[in-house]
């Protein structure tokens, strides 16, 4: 039973806010409205306490808004969107390890980050970074197309090359390839593998 604010319900006379689906996309998980002692709040509370994390969620939308430009809708709806998969990577135990040896490491080949794919039109660039969102949020500006999607996956420099150099018939400058079936395949395979190294 919904009551008073949005997404707050009731269940069994217990008041817990449910986000809605795009509201889980931007990371936001139920919960129980209780207070710092673990007691169920009142009715006027949880509709307080409901309407803030509604503002919260409000305020990340607006934020997200003002980040994105409008894109295309993607081509192949078997690949992921760029917050739900980074997300994804950026929580796993193995990305913490890297991301640590990173901040260690030299520069090399193989040190350790991420490979990217961001999909503009019908081209697809391949790069490397050790921090993706900064990357992406410095190619906004220089892309011609909207950028319609992105994956990332744990990987490094000399796994960025070996890709350069599998899709070489497909590039068509610098870091970007034509995004053909066979490349799109290979990317999925990889990102449900969790790695940057070719199937």
């Amino acid at each position: 039973m919904s009551a008073g604010a949005r997404h707050l319900i009731w269940r069994d006379g217990r008041p817990r806010w449910e986000p809605s689906p795009s509201a889980r996309t931007l990371g936001f998980k139920g919960r129980d409205l209780k207070d710092d002692a673990g007691n169920w709040l009142s009715m006027e509370q949880a509709i307080a306490a409901a309407e803030e994390v509604n503002r919260k969620v409000d305020e990340i939308r607006t934020e997200v808004g003002r980040r994105s430009k409008p894109t295309t809708p993607p081509t192949d709806p078997t690949l992921e969107t760029l917050p739900k998969r980074i997300d994804e990577i950026i929580r796993t135990q193995e990305t913490r390890r890297w991301k640590r040896q990173a901040s260690e490491d030299g520069p090399s080949l193989h040190k350790a980050g991420y490979v990217y794919f961001l999909w503009a039109g019908d081209a697809v660039k391949i790069g490397f970074s050790v921090n993706p969102l900064r990357r992406l949020t410095s190619l906004e500006t220089g892309v011609s197309a909207p950028i319609a999607r992105i994956a990332v996956v744990p990987g490094t420099l000399a796994d960025e090359r070996r890709l350069h150099n599998r899709f070489h018939r497909q590039r068509s400058h610098g870091e970007w390839f034509r995004a053909t079936k066979e490349l799109n395949r290979i990317v999925m395979d990889m990102i449900e593998l969790g790695t940057a190294k070719i199937p």
